[in-house]
């Protein structure tokens, strides 16, 4: 897997979101529910985000020793159907992993 799709999977770990927003925020590594990227893929899929649609990750600290947030999906993430969808890793900044 390449640094950029595991970066691009990590981002998109958790979301909170309002029926017609364009932007998703993944806040949790969890591998489901409430600011979870998985919940992000299934909000984008039941067209629950304007277009274009942007996947944005907020994951507060502390941050693991390691330096960095993981995500690791217990199952495949579902396909994500649809144009104009953006995951925007570079939206986690530096201070907060």
């Amino acid at each position: 897997m390449s640094t950029r799709l595991f970066a691009c999977l990590v981002l998109l770990a958790a979301f909170s979101y309002g029926a017609d927003a364009a932007t998703y925020q993944v806040t949790t590594t969890a591998d489901s529910g409430p600011g979870s990227l998985r919940s992000g893929f299934d909000a984008v899929n039941s067209g629950g985000c304007a277009r274009p649609c942007t996947i944005e990750f907020a994951i507060a600290p502390p941050v693991p020793a390691s330096g960095y947030f993981t995500i690791r999906p217990l199952s495949p993430l579902p396909v994500l159907y649809g144009d104009a969808i953006v995951i925007d890793g570079s939206s986690q900044t530096r201070s907060t992993g």
